[in-house]
């Protein structure tokens, strides 16, 4: 399974001009665990996470004013929509990290988060057992007998 078919495509953006109070407040009210910070043509500058805001300001008594420009994680790690979840999962493992942007010429189209690789194998391992389930009880039938469709009756 390609990143396209799992990732969530809605990415909230900001501009490096965001205070970190701002942030907050759209990750509360969204419920969500980061934003991307973007140039206005959509290409990624940057990332703020929960966690970027915890060391950055918290740890430092610094002011919500702050502007996301001075926290942000600059050079995030992306992955291109039509990577598979595998290679994901290997660069999240690889790279220490909960999350990638997903970009395509340059601009943010998604997100691909730990979260969406989980749901994505929970689904997998679902599909299996009903696969395996079908299958045990195709093997128990007698054999000669014959399926009849509901208008047989």
């Amino acid at each position: 399974m390609l990143v396209r078919e799992a990732m969530s495509a809605n990415v909230r953006v900001v501009n490096a001009d965001t205070t970190v109070q701002e942030v907050a407040k759209i990750m509360k009210n969204e419920k969500i665990g980061s934003v991307i910070v973007t140039k206005e043509n959509d290409e990624v500058l940057g990332m703020v996470t929960e966690g970027t805001i915890i060391r950055e300001i918290v740890a430092h008594g610094k002011s919500l004013e702050t502007k996301v420009r001075e926290i942000m994680i600059t050079n995030p790690h992306v992955i291109n929509p039509d990577r598979t979840l595998e290679e994901a999962a290997d660069l999240m493992r690889r790279k220490h990290v909960k999350r990638l942007p997903v970009v395509e010429n340059d601009a943010i189209i998604g997100m691909i988060t730990t979260t969406d690789l989980i749901a994505y194998e929970d689904k997998r391992v679902e599909k299996l057992a009903e696969m395996f389930v079908k299958d045990r009880m195709e093997a128990q039938k007698p054999k000669g007998e014959v399926e009849m469709d509901d208008e047989d009756y």
